[in-house]
């Protein structure tokens, strides 16, 4: 199987997973899959998404970016346990840019 349709299987896996897990959520908690967010710069727009969004009207919100493995921070750069490097654009959907 390609490693990159291996990553994205397992990533999918691993939201469902945290979904179940908030889906018991009483109310009023409000739990949103999938949030895309743009911003715009005098550079263009940029588009990303939250992996997962819960919201509670007192409590405020939590945004979740969630990742299959465990990842590491190392001289500002993401990096994923098998050592490759996080793509720019899963890294921007957590809200830091280290990678260039």
């Amino acid at each position: 199987m390609n490693p990159q349709v291996y990553q994205q299987q397992a990533g999918l896996r691993a939201e469902s997973r945290v979904l179940s897990a908030l889906g018991p959520l009483p109310a009023p908690w409000q739990v949103f899959p999938a949030v895309e967010w743009r911003t715009l710069s005098p550079h263009g727009e940029h588009v990303g998404e939250a992996d997962v969004v819960v919201f509670h009207p007192q409590q405020g919100l939590c945004v979740f970016e969630i990742k299959a493995g465990a990842v590491q921070i190392r001289d500002g750069r993401w990096f994923y346990a098998s050592e490759r490097p996080c793509s720019t654009a899963s890294v921007r959907s957590a809200g830091r840019r280290p990678c260039r």
